[in-house]
């Protein structure tokens, strides 16, 4: 991590420079950027970086700490293939209702793995299906509550599998959004590049434009969330479950939020920007 912080240019720092300008102007008012503002000034680019993980392994822990669910997150690997679009979301959400890595549950020179119905994904995708995911700083739509429930294996409760497809798609949302922040950075510093008139009026209205498409990514992102976190609590509700993998996903995905917008503020003021 600290070699990509090296690697940002300061054509980088100069477009980010201008929106938190501007997203300080249009969305102060916001509790989540109140706080990121005061996780700026305690911590370093670097603790903020190692906040951001230990953040990310909350709902992992979580997972983990309840057996009923069978989900992983994803590898580096499959983050890259939904980047580059070789895997669907589809694909991708029934390799981690696996639990494990094809390379992890195949035995080296046996196909029992194969002809055990634990280890193979699950037939039909639904509460796990996701739509493929949209260029241009786009996250794609989640499904419908009308999708049919992604079958129980054996001994499984069905209610638990749906759940675990619930938690399957908070990951690929997660990874959606950061999809989408990146390639909104990469046409904001392309744009950047190539602008002549760099008054302070300008920029202002250059970085106004990309701080509207972030706010409304992050409206959308949220709107998604706040679907799957209500499917969890109706399923968790109904069936007597416990609600406090609900509420790791919640402060996790707040948190994930306030994180990043610190880090961002804290680099700056580290280069001088702010």
């Amino acid at each position: 991590m600290r070699g990509i912080m090296k690697r940002r240019t300061k054509v980088a720092l100069g477009v980010a420079a201008c929106v938190l300008a501007a997203f300080g102007g249009l969305a102060w008012w916001q509790w989540n950027t109140l706080e990121a503002v005061v996780q700026a000034a305690q911590y370093t680019p670097e603790e903020l970086e190692e906040k951001q993980k230990e953040n990310k392994q909350k709902v992992q822990q979580a997972v983990a700490a309840n057996p009923s669910i069978t989900v992983r997150d994803l590898t580096e690997e499959e983050k890259q293939a939904l980047r580059d679009g070789t895997l669907t979301q589809e694909e991708l959400t029934q390799k981690l209702l696996e639990t494990l890595t094809p390379e992890e549950s195949k035995p080296a020179g046996d196909n029992a793995a194969e002809n055990d119905p634990q280890t193979q994904a699950p037939s039909g995708n639904s509460a796990g299906k996701i739509p493929p995911a949209e260029t241009g700083g786009q996250v794609s739509a989640a499904p419908g509550a009308s999708d049919a429930p992604v079958p129980a294996a054996p001994g499984e409760n069905q209610w638990e599998k749906d759940l675990s497809a619930l938690v399957a798609r908070v990951y690929i949302l997660q990874e959606e959004y950061t999809i989408a922040l990146d390639n909104m950075e990469d046409a904001a510093k392309e744009e950047y590049r190539g602008l002549r008139n760099r008054t302070k009026k300008a920029m202002v209205k250059f970085a106004q434009g990309y701080v509207s498409k972030a706010l409304a990514l992050e409206k959308e992102c949220d709107r998604q969330m706040d679907e799957i976190i209500g499917a969890m609590e109706t399923l968790i509700t109904e069936n007597s479950g416990d609600m406090t993998l609900v509420d790791t996903v919640v402060e996790t995905y707040a948190s994930e939020k306030s994180l990043k917008k610190a880090w961002y503020m804290a680099e700056l003021e580290k280069r001088g920007w702010i």
